[in-house]
């Protein structure tokens, strides 16, 4: 299963754009990711799974509102039902949240994989930097990063997937201590750090401080010193860093022409709306050959990945949002067992308003990856350790198979 999920994983984020694979076309991929998915039918056909349970709520949820997303499309931009279907063609990859759910990998398997998943793409960003004419790029971002006018390391997909093992390691610290989980968040951290994706960074941050706040493990204020220590190592060792990322946000925050903020207030104006029904049912996944508010779009700047729900919601309507905020507050905090489904509810709810995990593979592969284990966490009745005399004794479920 481990070797499954890390094939799944390179298929979607495309090879990480690595050459020759980075010289196959998105629409390649599409085709082998689906293939690759109907393919676990054959690898793991003994696994029973409803399609209608309770868990499936917010996916179907999600699903309905972009099917009906094509009749505002039609209407209010005069783009053809089979032009939709051809611009909805990425969003086929949903098929991916049912399917981990069929399959129910086990926590270790999901851990390992996402791992040896972070190990690589730590590794490529590295070698990128040094070495960028060993991955596929357009002819502008290749004269962009040889003129150094893209600051940092180059973002590669998959960006998100350390939180997983993170969170996951996360989990075990708050109910015991033990040096490896501390060196894995560690590593996870690191690995989001080079990247300097400010969004996942600062989440991240939320999240060992979630763990602190539901963690009742006796000795949990040893982890606190041990991993403050350690951060602090880190954050003197990488000030200058840390300072850019910190003055770039204020300055982005309060810029008027910034692309983000640009985003926001566009499509919250009618501008991006023409009718009432367009706030409800979206206005649908437009091609800008088909759509004159998708070329108008694209020529402004504007994007509708960069701000996130307000995006989503323009996109697919109410029914999508309402489906994503189902799941994190019901399987993400409400109805959660253990700390593991509370920390990706929130790395969820924070990093969703400046990232949409839908349209790219490789954000909608974290966002399946994460909803699996919200709602896997729940199917299981674990029992809660009472003695508080043990020094192991938590209030968070303790994983088994982990």
């Amino acid at each position: 299963m481990t070797i499954y999920l890390l094939g799944l994983m390179i298929l979607m984020v495309e090879g990480w754009g690595l050459k020759p694979l980075g010289y196959l076309s998105p629409d390649v991929y599409l085709v082998l990711t689906l293939g690759y998915l109907l393919f676990s039918y054959v690898l793991f056909p003994e696994r029973k799974f409803t399609y209608f349970s309770k868990r499936l709520i917010p996916f179907w949820l999600v699903v309905i509102g972009i099917v009906l997303s094509v009749i505002p499309a039609w209407i209010f931009h005069n783009q053809s039902i089979l032009q939709s279907v051809i611009s909805y063609r990425a969003q086929f990859l949903w098929l991916v949240v049912p399917i981990l759910l069929r399959l129910r990998p086990t926590l270790r398997e999901v851990n390992h994989s996402c791992l040896i998943f972070t190990v690589a793409l730590l590794i490529l960003t590295i070698l990128h930097s040094f070495m960028p004419s060993l991955f596929v790029h357009s002819q502008e971002e290749m004269e962009k990063i040889m003129a150094q006018e893209e600051a940092g390391m180059y973002l590669l997909r998959g960006f998100s997937i350390p939180v997983i093992p993170l969170a996951i390691a996360l989990q075990k610290l708050g109910q015991r201590f033990e040096m490896r989980d501390l060196l894995i968040v560690a590593f996870c951290f690191f690995c989001l750090f080079v990247q300097e994706n400010r969004t996942s960074l600062f989440a991240s941050i939320f999240m060992v401080g979630l763990m602190f706040l539901y963690s009742k493990y006796k000795y949990r204020y040893v982890v606190m010193v041990a991993m403050g220590v350690l951060a602090g190592i880190f954050v003197w060792s990488t000030i200058s860093t840390w300072m850019a990322l910190i003055e770039e946000t204020i300055m982005q925050v309060g810029d008027a022409d910034y692309n983000r903020n640009k985003a926001l207030l566009y499509y919250l104006s009618p501008l991006a709306n023409p009718s009432w029904a367009t706030y409800i049912f979206g206005n649908g996944f437009l091609s800008a050959h088909a759509s004159q508010l998708m070329a108008t779009m694209m020529a402004e700047g504007v994007y509708n990945s960069d701000v996130g729900y307000v995006g989503f919601w323009n996109q697919f309507g109410l029914l999508p949002i309402v489906g994503f905020f189902l799941l994190i507050i019901r399987w993400g905090f409400r109805n959660a067992t253990g700390i593991l489904p509370k920390l990706l509810a929130l790395f969820l709810m924070v990093t969703s308003i400046t990232i949409g995990y839908y349209g790219q593979a490789s954000h909608l592969l974290f966002f399946a990856l994460a909803y699996y284990l919200m709602t896997r966490q729940n199917r299981r009745k674990v029992a809660i350790v009472l003695a508080p005399q043990s020094t192991t004794t938590s209030s968070i479920t303790p994983m088994h198979n982990q």
